[in-house]
């Protein structure tokens, strides 16, 4: 079976979207966002108050549609994003990109969108804390994974990174990123955890 699907994974906020259509542009790959198919073909179960209103996906059904459209086209590579992205089957997929974000970037971001202080803490600290890439190597094994720091970069050079990493790019398996190491190296790490986990 033809391994065709590029999964793009990540933190709210670290830009899985708009990477992903540009990708899609640079491979002539099918991109489908999976909260918009939730969505719109009302794939959920319910909502999740306590989660800001977050729909419950029916996994069974979404699994089943995504199925149906990667089987839809052959020759096309699909990059499949969103906060469910981990239930893609696995012998779908060539590569597991987790995109990766300084954590007080990432804290930027999500003010600009007007979210709530505890929703971007809790965001936040689980970039922090690795909590994506664990859930990708979790569901895909290790080989199947490859993160990416897109802080600072701009897109042409995360997409081409992306093309680096799916091809083979040893260089991104998992464990490259430390954000944990990074802030404590900057002598920021004890203060800004303690900060997070008071709004959390």
């Amino acid at each position: 079976m033809k391994k065709k699907v590029i999964v793009i994974h990540g933190t709210p906020g670290t830009g899985k979207t708009t990477i992903s259509r540009y990708l899609c542009k640079r491979i002539g790959a099918i991109h489908i966002n999976i909260s918009k198919i939730v969505r719109d073909e009302r794939l959920y179960v319910g909502v999740d108050e306590r989660r800001y209103c977050t729909l419950i996906a029916d996994i069974e059904k979404l699994t089943k549609r995504l199925v149906d459209l990667i089987k839809s086209d052959d020759d096309k590579y699909f990059v499949i994003e969103g906060h469910f992205a981990d239930i893609v089957p696995r012998e779908y997929v060539k590569k597991v990109i987790v995109l990766r974000l300084d954590p007080r970037e990432l804290e930027k971001r999500l003010i600009k969108r007007g979210w709530p202080e505890k929703k971007i803490a809790e965001n936040v600290l689980a970039e922090i804390l690795d909590e994506c890439l664990i859930e990708a190597v979790n569901a895909y094994g290790e080989e199947v994974v490859r993160e990416i720091d897109v802080t600072g970069k701009q897109i042409d050079e995360i997409v081409a990174e992306i093309v680096k990493a799916v091809e083979d790019g040893d260089e991104y398996k998992p464990g490259k990123v430390n954000w944990l190491k990074k802030l404590e190296h900057e002598g920021v790490m004890d203060e800004y955890l303690s900060w997070l986990s008071s709004k959390a």
